[in-house]
């Protein structure tokens, strides 16, 4: 009795269907960027004129962590990385309740003050046709938004005429200009006292907060990065809260790019979407074969009995047998530290000595005792000595109460 459910031919079909199904979503998925998005305005993600798409790549090839974000960017800086606010639309009363959740939860923050509007190119995919100067009132309440320290008076800005060559004390590149907006009532950048002069750059007057500003964002502006030392007076000026380690944030939640995470969502966002129809389509290929039977039920032949528990015992049992639990536990350290590197955004090209002397400041913001260097002995010496039963166990524990430690805290 024949027990294909399907003729040749219709198989035949089925399945070069299924395989090219497969290979487009693999090769789409590869070639496909989680925080990309296509845009014109004044945002990370743009290339034209007065996006700040050259910026964000400008810092990922000198090596500096840099992560887009676009979904809780407060949350995800914390007190260990620096948020990057550049131009945030602050039109809505949603955005603004999220700007200033924001700034309550970042230790460490940037914000440029926005200039310009941009009308997007009909007939140029990524261009602008046209840009327009603000009212000095828009990037001012914007200003006014920021959180203040108590005693101290409201920074002014000012927008000024003719193009300019501005230097900011302590950053030693200056910035070259168009009409610039400068701001009075910030604090100089090493955050010793409040000037009344107008200056490009400064530290805002807060208390709990290291909040630096940028008044005029043209020198980080896809237009302007390129002219005179901008792109190194921006770079000074990050590397003030970077502090040579640090992991940038961009958010991209206040320019209407939020993604909340999800499994179901993220199922039905492209390329993932075709990975879902294919999931569907084999379903129903599995449902209609199914619908009819071909023959008697096969018997259940001997053997072992199902389940992963067998599995694991088994192979567990020829680990113990052939004394290779220090190699076990030597792997799985190599696993963990692996991940803690990737969500801690270590660079991927140091070595692991360097990434772990790079661990070394988390561990001890977290007050983590036993970190990756003294893991890394104890498994040395475990793998060297062939030890063997409960120590090994117990390393192997302290391995994984560290990772827990590391990517989610207690």
């Amino acid at each position: 009795m024949n027990s294909d459910p399907f003729p040749k031919r219709t198989t035949a079909i089925v399945v070069a269907v299924a395989g090219a199904s497969m290979v487009a979503f693999f090769c789409l998925l590869a070639g496909s960027s989680g925080e990309r998005a296509e845009s014109a305005g004044a945002d990370s993600f743009s290339r034209s004129a007065v996006g700040h798409g050259a910026f964000v790549e400008v810092l990922r090839r000198l090596g500096v962590p840099v992560a887009v974000s676009r979904f809780d960017s407060g949350r995800r800086a914390g007190d260990d990385a620096v948020l990057l606010i550049v131009e945030p639309d602050l039109d809505t009363e949603r955005n603004r309740e999220r700007f200033r959740r924001m700034l309550g939860t970042a230790r460490r923050v940037l914000v440029v003050l926005p200039k310009r509007g941009s009308v997007t190119d009909p007939d140029h995919r990524g261009f602008v046709s046209k840009t327009d100067t603000l009212p000095v009132t828009t990037p001012q309440r914007q200003l006014d938004r920021l959180p203040l320290a108590d005693q101290e008076a409201s920074p002014v800005l000012f927008r000024e005429e003719g193009e300019q060559v501005l230097s900011v004390p302590g950053l030693g590149h200056p910035a070259i200009v168009r009409d610039p907006q400068r701001v009075s009532g910030l604090r100089s950048l090493d955050g010793r006292d409040v000037t009344t002069a107008r200056s490009l750059a400064g530290r805002l007057p807060s208390d709990t907060r290291e909040i630096l500003v940028l008044a005029d964002p043209d020198p980080m502006a896809n237009h302007g990065l390129g002219r005179g030392e901008n792109a190194a007076f921006c770079l000074a000026l990050v590397e003030i809260l970077r502090e040579g380690w640090r992991t940038v944030v961009v958010d991209e939640t206040l320019h209407g790019f939020e993604v909340r995470p999800g499994l179901f969502a993220a199922l039905l966002r492209f390329p993932l979407s075709l990975a879902t129809a294919h999931g569907l389509f084999v379903l129903a290929l599995l449902l209609l074969s199914a619908s009819r039977r071909f023959g008697p039920p096969q018997p259940d032949g001997a053997g072992l009995e199902p389940g992963k528990e067998v599995l694991l015992g088994n192979t567990a049992e020829l680990l113990r047998t052939g004394g290779h639990e220090g190699f076990v536990v030597a792997r799985y350290y190599e696993t963990c530290l692996s991940e803690v590197r990737r969500v801690r955004h270590v660079p991927p090209e140091f070595t692991t000595r360097e990434a772990i002397d790079h661990l070394e400041r988390v561990e001890r913001a977290r007050g983590i005792d036993a970190g990756a260097r003294a893991l890394g002995r104890e498994v040395h010496e475990a793998r060297k000595a062939r030890r063997r039963g409960a120590p090994v166990l117990a390393l192997a524990r302290a391995i994984h109460h560290y990772r827990k430690e590391m990517t989610h805290g207690e």
